[in-house]
């Protein structure tokens, strides 16, 4: 069990732990003497950590991405807390990244029975079988269990690609159910598989970034590709539905400014596209407002969201609140005579 984790750290002391080291930068001192300044993290949060006269060993091990076993002294700097460290050694076993990454707050199990469920509500054989071979069984279900869903925008965290998943298809169900002309078994597809080339373009055994693979071909066209490998292992797979499916994959972006190298065209694609964002964007709303600065002295707005283009208001009243909140007197036994609106002139 890893000892100590990042949120016990609240007091000036020693300490020896296991860290990831999520990012580094050698500066010099003074006196010319290389320093390592890193952030040091595990799942329940990150502090700064200092390394005076940093060996070039030191430095390798000290590298963005490497886990490290750290013996130093927790003290303050400038109102924050720090680890001043005396010696950077390699960790005594392999550890689990589970520890030192940021994990949904939804049981990854619990999900996965949930994924399985809606794809059995899928009545087109061909197109249970493909979701079932790529997102619940072997090695791509694994990782499609694991993958965090961006690497800092939204659901950022392990797990973060199956929640976002999972969130979407309760509102495509929904949606499917208020517009019968939707086909819901495309839609469901088009929505599980929608982002599945997050399982190659991100990796998260050491921190949340991009492959190689994702930065030279991108979720989108390493989804598609994919997708039609296993529509191929499927007997006589049915060239309408691989040429449909297909298109939601390569349109779900919606704008050919956002990424999308085809706009929707057909029903599902555009639902999809609409439904998608809207999971994105109440998942950014909600980390803001849970953990966002506040602007000056006002609590109640967050600073400018970059990616909402906007600040966000923390005084609307949870459903919670409204429920317990008395019951206003309508006033109408009270409104003089000939009083209301209606009868201005």
């Amino acid at each position: 069990m890893k000892s100590p984790w990042v949120s016990e750290l609240q007091d000036v002391g020693a300490v020896r732990g296991v860290f990831l080291v999520a990012e580094s930068e050698v500066r010099a001192a003074r006196d010319d003497s290389p320093y390592l300044r890193m952030k040091l993290q595990d799942r329940t949060g990150a502090i700064d950590g200092l390394k005076w006269r940093a060996t070039e060993a030191e430095q390798q091990m000290g590298r963005g991405g490497s886990y490290v076993l750290i013996k130093g002294k927790v003290d303050i700097y400038q109102g924050r807390l720090q680890i001043t460290v005396d010696r950077i050694e390699p960790p005594p076993s392999e550890p689990d990244p589970a520890d030192f990454l940021p994990q949904s707050p939804r049981d990854l199990e619990e999900l996965r029975g949930e994924l399985k469920d809606w794809i059995g509500t899928i009545r087109h054989p061909q197109v249970r079988r493909l979701l079932e071979s790529l997102v619940i069984e072997g090695e791509t279900g694994r990782k499609f269990a694991q993958a965090p869903a961006a690497t800092m925008v939204h659901h950022a965290y392990l797990g973060g690609l199956i929640e976002h998943t999972v969130s979407v298809i309760s509102l495509a169900d929904t949606v499917a159910a208020h517009y019968p002309r939707l086909n819901r078994d495309l839609l469901l597809a088009g929505t599980i598989l929608h982002d599945f080339g997050k399982i190659e373009e991100y990796e998260w055994q050491r921190g949340f970034r991009q492959s190689d693979r994702g930065q030279l071909v991108g979720h989108i066209c390493q989804g598609l590709l994919l997708i039609n490998r296993a529509m191929d292992a499927i007997p006589d797979f049915d060239p309408v539905w691989r040429m449909l499916i297909s298109h939601i994959m390569v349109s779900h972006h919606g704008k050919l400014e956002y990424g999308s190298p085809k706009l929707p065209m057909i029903r599902e694609a555009i639902a999809l596209h609409y439904l998608e964002d809207l999971d994105a964007k109440m998942q950014i709303v909600d980390k803001e407002l849970d953990n966002g600065a506040s602007v000056g002295s006002s609590p109640n707005w967050t600073r400018r969201n970059t990616w909402l283009e906007c600040a966000l208001f923390r005084g609307v009243p949870s459903e919670n609140d409204s429920a317990r909140a008395p019951a206003e007197d309508s006033g109408a036994d009270d409104a003089p005579e000939g009083g209301g609106p209606e009868d201005e002139p």
